[in-house]
C-alpha cells in the first residue's frame, strides 16, 4: 500500500479550479522534476508523484523556493 502525502495547502476550492494543474509522474528527479520546475514557473499547479517519499518531499520543497 502507498502513503498519500499533501504536499500543498489550499486555503479555498476555487483556486484548484482556477489554475491549470499538471500530474508529474517521476517528478522527484531527472525530466520529470525539470518538466514540473518549467510547468511550476509558468503559473500551473503540479503534483508530483514519485516512489520514494523523502525526495518527494525535497523537491516539492525546491519547486517551492524557485517561485
Amino acid at each position: 500500500m502507498h502513503d498519500s502525502i499533501r504536499l500543498t495547502d489550499t486555503n479555498s476550492e476555487s483556486e484548484s479550479t482556477e489554475r491549470p494543474v499538471a500530474l508529474i509522474t517521476g517528478g522527484t528527479d531527472g525530466i520529470g522534476r525539470a518538466v514540473a520546475s518549467q510547468l511550476a514557473q509558468a503559473g500551473l499547479r503540479v503534483l508530483l508523484v514519485g516512489r520514494n517519499r523523502d525526495r518527494g518531499f525535497e523537491a516539492a520543497r525546491q519547486l517551492r523556493s524557485e517561485q
